[in-house]
């Protein structure tokens, strides 16, 4: 986002600049799409109850970005679909705490996870390892999501999605009332409480790279003295978000 921000200024301040016409027309594309589809993603991207809608509609808005320049929306299709974590089917339930999803939408996806009548194979496939992340191809987007949020959350989330509540210990019970009563019950804000305070990954590994590009071979060429220097510095700032003077005197 930062170089993103440094483009928006150059642009701004552009007649103060000596750039010729390939350099500026190609910030007004980047610029462009900056922000009619990355700006309202990356304020947003912390959010884990957001991140499998947010996830879909940043795809789709990708895609219609073909209509206005299909050179940057191929290579971004291309990028992302390498990170669909949060549309896996385990994932899928975190949106079932997301409020932009209406209560039509919540209750079909609930009668779909609590169908009581499983076939052998069902039961097969429940065994089976939930995949990390959803697997697309690019040609698969089109057909996928031409449909709207409401069909391709009903479509995509399965019994497999109930792994997420047995993996954070959260009672889900609540699925077999109306969504519009939900509010009111402990296991549902006990699970949005829950679900609302993971860490997303992109967010906290594109931190990560922030710390190792700050610090690498700064202080140390060794490599195990690296990590540990890594892990002090993280430790640190977690302790001491706000290391002014005062601050670091009230914890002497």
């Amino acid at each position: 986002m930062a170089k993103g921000i440094y483009g928006l200024k150059i642009f701004l301040f552009r007649n103060q600049f000596k750039l010729t016409k390939l350099e500026e027309n190609s910030l007004a594309e980047l610029n462009c799409f900056i922000i009619k589809c990355y700006a309202v993603n990356w304020f947003t991207a912390s959010n884990s109850e957001m991140a499998p809608l947010n996830d879909i509609r940043f795809l789709r808005k990708l895609h219609e970005y073909s209509k206005t320049n299909k050179d940057i929306s191929e290579a971004t299709i291309r990028k992302f679909l390498n990170h669909l974590y949060y549309l896996n089917e385990e994932c899928l339930s975190f949106t079932l705490f997301d409020q932009r999803v209406d209560d039509d939408t919540k209750l079909k996806m609930a009668k779909k996870l609590c169908e009581d009548i499983f076939d052998e194979e069902d039961e097969i496939e429940e065994e089976i390892e939930t995949p990390k992340k959803l697997i697309l191809k690019k040609g698969d987007i089109p057909f996928i999501f031409n449909d709207d949020d409401k069909t391709i959350l009903v479509k995509l989330i399965s019994k497999k999605s109930l792994k997420m509540f047995k993996r954070f210990n959260i009672n889900s019970d609540f699925l077999k009332t109306h969504p519009n009563t939900w509010n009111n019950s402990a296991n549902y804000k006990y699970g949005e409480e829950k679900i609302k305070n993971l860490k997303v990954v992109n967010d906290a590994a594109e931190r990560g790279i922030k710390l190792i590009e700050e610090f690498d071979h700064k202080i140390t060429k060794n490599e195990e003295q690296k990590q540990f220097l890594l892990q002090t510095i993280q430790d640190y700032r977690e302790k001491y978000p706000n290391p002014s003077l005062n601050v670091l005197k009230k914890n002497l």
